[in-house]
């Protein structure tokens, strides 16, 4: 997906043309305004997009300031093409091109942590999204990543090591484990 047209620009336009229509486009889809409605996914799905859409072109551009040029056909492997990947929902070739990159950085990070998240793995995309914050605090795409996921996975926690267990199940695990850590001992 050509990030320009996800964030409805041209590649000629301005440094500042663009950031006008990426900041409308935040505006337009922030989670907010969709706190309490059926769209809150879709609104977030979109967000991301944008985020990425935006990253991706300022990263060209600062690539071509210094002197690096910008080719579809010769940014393979880069963070560029896992962006593409997820935009696409191939979640197993974005993930192939981490696992393989040795450039693991915030933003190799936050990408594996988008990849978790879309497949609703909330808890390990939180590890990913906090590590990518650590690393750099003062990036809005990791931060909002970051505070949205850390409710999810906190929901997520307590729902696994709660859902109603009872005591007798307590016990009934109890015996399980004495019984195997004794036939591991008697061997």
């Amino acid at each position: 997906m050509d990030p320009y047209k996800v964030l409805g620009v041209n590649r000629n336009d301005s440094d500042e043309t663009i950031k006008k229509a990426y900041r409308e486009l935040v505006k337009k889809y922030h989670p907010d305004k969709y706190t309490d409605t059926d769209l809150k996914d879709l609104a977030n799905e979109k967000l991301q997009q944008v985020n990425m859409a935006y990253d991706t072109i300022v990263k060209n551009r600062k690539s071509k300031d210094y002197g690096y040029s910008y080719d579809e056909s010769s940014y393979k492997g880069s963070f560029a093409e896992v962006r593409r990947h997820i935009l696409n929902r191939n979640y197993a070739a974005a993930d192939n091109i981490l696992r393989n990159s040795t450039n693991r950085n915030a933003e190799w990070h936050y990408l594996r942590g988008v990849i978790f998240q879309k497949q609703g793995w909330y808890d390990q995309a939180y590890s990913y999204f906090e590590k990518a914050h650590l690393m750099d605090p003062s990036n809005p795409e990791y931060a909002t990543a970051y505070s949205q996921t850390r409710s999810t996975a906190n929901a997520y926690r307590s729902n696994v090591y709660t859902r109603g267990y009872s005591s007798a199940d307590e016990d009934f695990c109890r015996l399980c484990q004495c019984l195997l850590c004794t036939s591991l001992c008697c061997r």
